[in-house]
């Protein structure tokens, strides 16, 4: 890997504040994110008839983790989401769409 230029080291050093996957204006912004995600896994969990437990089991998670995710009280990893939308059979894409 090359060593980086002058001028991305200064940069770095600028940064004040980390780079993060999701950018919410504020704080309310980032609730209603993740409040809006977590009914949606609840919906589409209970439209195939699966258990807090069972989708839990599939997905790899503790059940008290999903909970936490379906009232929007966790935030999750990537890796998470991904493992929920695969185990209720659906894509990343409509698992996030929650309009």
């Amino acid at each position: 890997m090359p060593k980086p230029t002058t001028q991305e080291r200064t940069t770095q050093a600028r940064r004040k504040t980390p780079r993060r996957a999701f950018l919410f204006v504020d704080d309310r912004q980032r609730r209603k994110f993740y409040t809006d995600f977590g009914k949606r896994v609840q919906e589409l969990r209970l439209q195939q008839g699966l258990t807090q437990e069972a989708l839990a089991d599939i997905a790899g998670i503790d059940r008290s983790y999903l909970s936490q995710i379906e009232t929007g009280k966790r935030r999750l990893a990537l890796h998470v989401a991904v493992n929920l939308a695969n185990s209720l059979q659906f894509s990343i894409d409509e698992l996030l769409n929650t309009d």
